[in-house]
């Protein structure tokens, strides 16, 4: 007779983790190219918008190399934006598979969260590697604060997303503010001007960006020379991270069910 053997839950979750990031990796790099204009894309940006940036400075842009200064403002603005709406769709899109009793939403949340911060640590390793290549040898001042930064506004991005994915089952509009929200937000988090080069009349209308915070606080990581406004601030940084993730998952936890059942 042949014996049935159980698998534990932890088992069972990694399976159903890993058969989604399959699933979402599938979907998200299907045609040939798409690997390859992940990072072709960023770089183009960075190397257009970094010899526009270079050229208004003459220069280094606040001690940092025009290319590095964008690389920590362009692409990780771009990278939250791509975390937040993968997150946000990822469960509307494994809705048919949540009839199987292994697969929760959460699982979808975790494999696109999972997708999208490797996604997110090979572009910025590859431009990395662009810049050294370019001649750049900029020394890290303090890696593990630029780390903790860069994490954290990934985290931020996947709490938003999670948000607006539990709540674009109850309301369809919430795609469409997403999108509205999604499109300012390269032009007031310091991609292209740091806070300093704004009128200081303007900070206070500018600082309550966290994702600000987080590219200011990076860069200032990378070279110490780089001057940090009065507004910049790592505690709202950690405050605004940990509050959007504990109210997206007691979002989460409280509504998921109603949610899926719509």
């Amino acid at each position: 007779m042949a014996k049935v053997q159980k698998r534990g839950l932890l088992t069972v979750w990694s399976n159903v983790i890993f058969a989604l990031l399959l699933r979402q990796l599938q979907s998200k790099f299907s045609d040939k190219f798409g690997v390859a204009w992940l990072v072709a894309q960023p770089v183009l940006f960075i190397v257009v918008l970094g010899t526009l940036r270079g050229r208004i400075d003459g220069g280094d842009v606040h001690g940092l190399p025009p290319f590095v200064f964008m690389l920590l403002g362009f692409v990780t603005v771009l990278q939250f934006i791509q975390g937040w709406s993968g997150v946000s769709s990822s469960m509307k899109k494994d809705k048919p598979l949540y009839a199987f009793r292994q697969v929760q939403p959460f699982a979808s949340v975790l494999s696109a969260a999972l997708l999208e911060f490797v996604t997110f640590v090979i572009i910025m390793l590859t431009l990395s590697y662009i810049a050294i290549l370019m001649g750049d040898e900029t020394s890290i001042h303090d890696p593990l604060s630029l780390i903790l930064f860069m994490v954290e506004l990934q985290v931020l991005s996947y709490a938003l997303g999670l948000i607006f994915g539990i709540g674009k089952f109850f309301i369809i509009e919430l795609s469409k503010v997403e999108s509205m929200l999604n499109r300012p937000i390269i032009f007031v988090s310091g991609t292209f001007f740091s806070l300093n080069d704004m009128p200081v009349e303007s900070w206070p209308y500018l600082s309550w960006n966290p994702i600000l915070h987080a590219i200011e606080l990076s860069r200032h990581a990378v070279n110490d020379k780089f001057p940090l406004a009065d507004p910049i601030s790592a505690t709202y940084l950690h405050m605004c991270v940990i509050v959007t993730l504990f109210f997206a998952l007691a979002l989460y936890f409280n509504f998921w069910k109603k949610a899926i059942s719509r």
